[in-house]
């Protein structure tokens, strides 16, 4: 069974360490015998990009396209520009590849589906769309009613949310569209649990992934939570009864360097016990995570973030914030905590405990691994899909 699987957010060879969440989810599936995928990576033309290009990552032939088309533009705009996509890449590009495909994968709904939709209309060919954070809590409420967009969700056959929170604000978009949850989930093999050690070390090391990027809503550099952590840090280190030397915070991710920190805080990263790390690849996180004692996951706004089940996959306590799909992973008290996003003082305290009741990471991140194995094996993504292709595999009608 061929798969076209179709994403704007994919690793690339000018950005390798970029969108491992889409890349997680192909793997995935690709452990299926019986599956096909071809990804289609639809990118935002640049004078320095090819319009059509065949790449090779992790075994796996990726097309990549590229068109003009920038998510900033103000909508009427770019929803004209989506249909001039849409026509072009299926019409000029995918037309004549698509003899063998069964079934379309799109992933992310703000974009990607859209194109889907217009090709699943053009071939008959049953559309899953699979929806994720961003797309759906910001996105296709502020463009659903526009033209280019308007309409798509009769074309997509059945929406798969990657968390309930999810699924609960797809709804509100789209009462009658069919949906149903399915968690994108971690692979328990390669996060295995290596327990933390029943005589801690000196130092407690926190960990944090998710960089500083932006969004329409939010201030700048905070929608992972990453200003809002090193305001709680710098309280943590300047409370009495913590010395600095014991404590340590890991700062990763997107468009991290120790100048944009080092303007942030107010003085030098190194200075309040921060390492800056960057982006971390793939390949990279299960070592940051195994490394540490405590993730700290403070994002104001989320799908269902993959470090977290990462984490407790490996068995470290979460520290998250109460937004998204995040209460689905971290059972507060049990498994990790959770506070207010972008309460800093609660964040803060958060941190503080962890450090003065050691005992307690031991104990929650043995019970974040016995909850992952329960509820986010991704041997259950791959099979829950398995399931929606096989139902609704149809043939081609060019």
């Amino acid at each position: 069974m061929k798969i076209l699987f179709l994403t704007s957010a994919f690793p690339s060879s000018d950005h390798p360490k970029s969108n491992a969440h889409n890349l997680r989810s192909v793997l995935n599936l690709s452990t299926a015998p019986t599956l096909e995928i071809q990804v289609v990576h639809l990118r935002s033309w640049r004078p320095w990009r090819k319009i059509f290009v065949k790449t090779q990552l992790h075994g796996m032939e990726v097309w990549s396209y590229s068109f003009p088309f920038y998510p900033r533009l103000p909508k009427l705009l770019l929803g004209m520009l989506l249909i001039i996509y849409k026509k072009t890449l299926y019409h000029f590009f995918l037309k004549k590849n698509m003899q063998n495909v069964d079934v379309i994968h799109t992933a992310g709904v703000a974009m990607e589906s859209v194109v889907g939709a217009y090709i699943s209309k053009k071939t008959g060919l049953k559309h899953v769309a699979q929806s994720m954070g961003g797309d759906v809590n910001f996105d296709l409420p502020r463009l659903s009613r526009t033209p280019g967009w308007l309409g798509f969700e009769k074309h997509v056959n059945v929406f798969c949310c990657n968390s309930i929170s999810l699924q609960k604000q797809l709804k509100k978009i789209y009462p009658s569209a069919k949906s149903e949850v399915i968690y994108r989930g971690v692979n328990l093999d390669e996060f295995d649990y290596e327990p933390l050690s029943e005589s801690p070390g000196n130092t407690f090391t926190f960990l944090y992934l998710g960089g500083l990027v932006t969004d329409a809503k939010h201030d700048q550099y905070n929608s992972k939570g990453g200003v809002t952590l090193l305001e709680a840090w710098l309280m943590l280190i300047n409370s009495i009864g913590i010395e600095k030397d014991n404590v340590e915070l890991i700062f990763c991710g997107p468009h991290v360097n120790n100048d944009v920190i080092a303007e942030i805080l107010g003085q030098s990263p190194g200075s309040v016990s921060i390492k800056v790390v960057g982006q971390v690849s793939i390949h990279g996180v299960k070592h940051y995570i195994a490394q540490s004692d405590v993730i700290i996951v403070p994002s104001l706004t989320e799908g269902l973030p993959n470090v977290a089940m990462e984490a407790a996959a490996i068995g470290r306590p979460v520290i998250g914030s109460e937004v998204g799909g995040i209460p689905e992973i971290v059972i507060n008290g049990e498994t990790g905590f959770l506070f207010q996003a972008d309460n800093v003082k609660e964040l803060c305290d958060l941190i503080k405990f962890y450090i003065k009741n050691p005992e307690q990471m031991q104990t929650h991140g043995l019970n974040a691994r016995k909850h992952v194995v329960k509820n986010f094996n991704s041997k259950s993504f791959t099979e829950n899909y398995m399931k929606l292709y096989k139902n609704f595999k149809s043939k081609i009608s060019l």
